[in-house]
């Protein structure tokens, strides 16, 4: 069985991924000043950073009749009759299936809709001393 990601459950990820980013180029340390980064669509990140001809999503599958069983792009098996949509060619109303086939409940569009942005604020910390007697 393969662990498929509500949208909301994405968002809540991606909000962490991007200030753990900012952690790790900041040397260990918060930035000074706020930086603000506007979120992308895992399809949109992922095909640019693995060079794929057209922008597609590995993570979740629209039907086709002429799609063979295979392993994705992100190394995802899928079982034949899926594959993962193409995100400027496949209709947004496409609903979406997991690597088995098996009906997820919504569509391309429900599954890119999540949008927002982060800011990474500067991090005053906090001192606690311990005043109890030895």
């Amino acid at each position: 069985m393969v662990y498929q990601m509500t949208p909301p459950k994405r968002l809540f990820l991606l909000i962490l991924a991007a200030a753990g980013l900012q952690f790790a180029f900041a040397d260990g340390s918060f930035a000074a000043s706020p930086l603000t980064m506007n979120f992308v669509t895992h399809a949109s990140f992922f095909s640019a950073e693995s060079k794929q001809p057209k922008t597609l999503d590995p993570q979740v599958f629209v039907q086709d009749p002429a799609a063979e069983a295979a392993t994705g792009p992100q190394g995802i098996k899928h079982a034949a009759g899926v594959r993962p949509p193409l995100i400027e060619q496949d209709a947004k109303s496409s609903p979406l299936y997991n690597a088995d086939g098996k009906p997820l409940g919504f569509d391309l569009q429900t599954w890119l809709s999540p949008s927002g942005t982060v800011t990474v604020c500067v991090f005053q910390p906090i001192v606690i001393t311990d005043s109890r007697p030895s």
